[in-house]
């Protein structure tokens, strides 16, 4: 039979399943990584809220442990340095279509034609700020780091500043300025714009300022999503969320917003200890989409699968979440799931129409999504080996599950590697500490006895180099990641010594 299911209050949403919680209580992992993990109920959230944030005018991070930096006391009513010819518009729009549009279709192809260029300090002027700022950020090569705080950098006006050499920036201060004095407004534009400077700061590699701009375009999806129950006397959005008649072209780009927030925010809180925004309780068929009128306003046909695809993906995801994970989400497993627990979480997945044609990164985006969903049915039972492998009897059924997982955890880690090592999507923090999670159960795995003949030595090895190639081009110093980064080399070191990396690393 299934698990009982817990009353609809008590049930774990997927982001309150902390997956480095749960593996940093999980033995042997902790003997693995204790050395460089300070606070480990807290990794890696602890360390990135000590980072500080982004000076955007300035200098530098500023937080409890930084200085202050220009944005303190320098004069931010000027305009930067910002190239806004037609052609350099051009260029960044072109470039969000490509990288950004690709995942989520919040702006409709007219709109992202005919975008003028900014003028004043309207609402539409930061909207199209924001979709330079993403482009612009998406064709640089590696992640940018802030211009250091020195003695003496303060002085004169010639210090450069991060906005002069973190691409965006400096269309992203234009539009921040704008924000300013217009926080409590929820119009679909409001909305639109706090979304993409979420993106934005997701591409900096920046999640807690990333999830500050998420969190409230949530908040104002709240508030529309309230005004239109009270508003509802009767619907035509019946069943399954398949009959959309009388749907306006707003509220349908409302409910693209919607999923689109509820994405981000989800891969957020899933390895942050943030509080959940409550967004998620508003989710029902009716909020679906209307993917026909999409279509008919000339969104590309393979976007809108796709975007359709990671919806259903993450609502599996829950379900696996709410069946298997205890209510807190943070405590151990409630039991190893039974044989008919594993077949209600792989028919959540396996009801999912994942596209069969599709950009490369989106299909790489979906593989992890697929397989970090399997990666979440089998994990109780790589852990239950990895803890009592020498103590208890294990089963053949809990073995054989255990190996699943491993392949899925492998075919987690590799979804990307085929897009070379710098490539576009959402959440670059959420990808990359996911693989780090998988590389370091399988670093346990590799060790044990009964699990060593599901991983292959040459594949892992693989995975390890190639990943840390990832990470050197992500991972800045003042970040988590530069922990995570850290670990794996002496996980690489301890597995393989100086045999462990390759001269040049093929795609695994």
């Amino acid at each position: 039979m299934l698990p009982q299911r817990l009353p609809a209050q008590d049930l774990p949403a997927p982001e309150t399943v902390k997956l480095t919680t749960l593996l940093l209580q999980s033995q042997p992992i902790p003997d693995l990584v204790q050395k460089y993990i300070k606070y480990a109920h807290d990794f890696p959230t602890y360390e990135e809220q000590a980072r500080g944030t982004v000076q955007v005018w300035g200098r530098g991070e500023t937080g409890p442990s930084h200085s202050p930096t220009l944005s303190d006391s320098g004069d931010i009513s000027l305009d930067p340095d910002a190239d806004f010819s037609e052609a350099a518009v051009q260029k960044y729009i072109k470039s969000y279509v490509e990288n950004i549009q690709n995942m989520y279709p919040l702006l409709t192809p007219s709109e992202l034609r005919a975008m003028p260029s900014p003028k004043g300090e309207s609402i539409e002027s930061a909207l199209t700020l924001l979709v330079l700022a993403l482009g612009k950020i998406c064709l640089h090569p590696r992640i940018p780091d802030v211009m250091p705080l020195e003695k003496g950098s303060l002085q004169g006006g010639s210090a450069r500043r991060n906005m002069d050499v973190i691409p965006g920036l400096d269309y992203f201060a234009c539009a921040s300025r704008i924000l300013g004095g217009q926080l409590a407004a929820d119009s679909l534009t409001h909305i639109q714009v706090d979304l993409l400077a979420g993106l934005y700061y997701g591409q900096l590699v920046r999640p807690i300022e990333s999830y500050a701009f998420v969190r409230r375009a949530s908040h104002k999806l709240q508030q529309v999503m309230r005004r239109w129950a009270h508003e509802r006397t009767g619907s035509n959005e019946h069943a399954g969320g398949h009959e959309h008649t009388g749907r306006s072209t707003t509220k349908n780009a409302i409910l693209f917003a919607f999923g689109t927030c509820l994405d981000l925010e989800s891969d957020l809180v899933a390895e942050l200890r943030l509080p959940p925004s409550g967004l998620s309780a508003y989710q029902s068929p009716a909020c679906f989409p209307d993917i026909a009128l999409a279509e008919q306003q000339g969104f590309d046909k393979r976007v809108l699968e796709s975007f359709c695809a990671h919806w259903c993906l993450r609502e599996a995801v829950a379900q696996i979440c709410s069946s298997i994970y205890t209510s807190q989400g943070l405590a151990p497993y409630i039991h190893v799931p039974d044989a008919n627990a594993v077949q209600y979480a792989q028919t959540a997945l396996g009801n999912c129409n994942i596209p069969s044609e599709c950009s490369p990164v989106e299909a790489a985006r979906l593989r992890d999504r697929y397989w970090g969903g399997q990666a979440m049915i089998y994990r109780p039972f790589i852990n239950l080996i990895l803890k009592h492998d020498h103590n208890l009897a294990i089963s053949p059924q809990v073995i054989q599950y255990a190996g699943q997982g491993v392949q899925a955890l492998v075919e987690s880690t590799r979804a990307f590697h085929n897009l070379g090592k710098r490539f576009i999507i959402s959440s670059i923090f959420r990808t990359a500490h996911t693989q780090w999670c998988n590389l370091v159960t399988l670093s346990a795995v590799i060790r044990n006895t009964t699990l060593r003949p599901f991983v292959d030595d040459d594949l892992l090895r693989k995975l390890f180099s190639w990943t840390i190639d990832f990470f050197k081009i992500i991972a800045l110093p003042t970040s988590a990641l530069f922990i995570d980064l850290r670990i794996l080399e002496s996980l690489q070191h301890n597995l393989w010594g100086n045999s462990g990396r390759e001269k040049e690393t093929p795609d695994a």
